[in-house]
């Protein structure tokens, strides 16, 4: 499902608030905070903040939240650099094993997953649906996790969703420890 609406400066604004300045140190979480509140001035939007960045939330990236992957299931792995992101291609493998699997309806579920698309078909970003609006973790790192409307994400998001069921977290998770091991070897 391609973009709907007038999106364009309010992600904008959201991409650059998303990348904290060179020198920031964790007191940038709680400006972040405070700059996207003061951002309905401008832009109005629905962005609340879901979970404060806590450090159990630090090895979580968007995908692994949304996913339902604890770090301590894929610590093994995780730990030689291997992560459930575009750049690894584990998401492009759940995609095709069809563990997960698309929505039938193709509009938003009230209990399902989220992951955002460049118009060239690459999966940028993830989250979990819930009663309507999004929940989704905005970096990796030391990020907060969001509650936001479909299209209130950062720019680099892609301009494109495909809504999916939630899978069962133990099946993402022997996935992922299948694939890295074929990928990188025992």
């Amino acid at each position: 499902m391609p973009i709907t609406g007038n999106f364009r400066e309010l992600r904008d604004e959201l991409q650059r608030l998303t990348i904290p300045p060179d020198d920031a140190g964790l007191e940038w979480l709680k400006t972040q905070i405070e700059l996207i509140e003061a951002l309905k001035t401008r832009h109005p939007h629905g962005i609340a903040l879901h979970t404060a960045w806590n450090s159990d939330l630090t090895d979580v990236n968007c995908y692994m939240f949304a996913l339902g992957l604890a770090p301590n299931e894929i610590k093994n792995w995780r730990d030689v650099g291997i992560q459930p992101d575009t750049k690894t291609g584990f998401i492009g493998r759940l995609l095709e094993s069809k563990i997960l699997t698309s929505c039938a309806s193709g509009a938003m579920p009230q209990d399902g997953l989220v992951f955002y698309f460049t118009a060239e078909g690459r999966p940028m970003h993830a989250g979990r649906c819930a009663d309507g609006v999004v929940i989704s973790k905005w970096g990796d790192r030391c990020t907060h996790i969001w509650r936001h409307g479909l299209w209130e994400v950062p720019s680099s998001y892609g301009e494109t969703v495909q809504f999916f069921e939630t899978p069962s977290p133990g099946d993402v998770a022997k996935a992922y420890i299948t694939w890295a091991k074929a990928k990188w070897g025992e």
